[in-house]
């Protein structure tokens, strides 16, 4: 596996924590990540493969906790 693979998926690691504290469970967490979302452009899932996309839904998630 290449080395920037693997710092990817440990970034991914905190935004699916978040998103689970969110939602409060793996089905819905796996729901939110694979359904298009408007506010961040994209579909989670696909977003958190690139850094850029993977800080925009992280930044998405921390604002949507700050609401709930």
């Amino acid at each position: 596996m290449a080395r920037g693979s693997e710092h990817r998926r440990a970034g991914a690691r905190p935004a699916r924590a978040r998103l689970q504290r969110i939602v409060g469970d793996e089905h819905s967490a796996s729901k939110w990540l694979n359904s298009e979302n408007r506010r961040i452009n994209g579909r989670p899932v696909d977003l958190i493969r690139q850094t850029e996309g993977l800080v925009r839904v992280v930044h998405y998630l921390d604002a949507s906790r700050g609401l709930v």
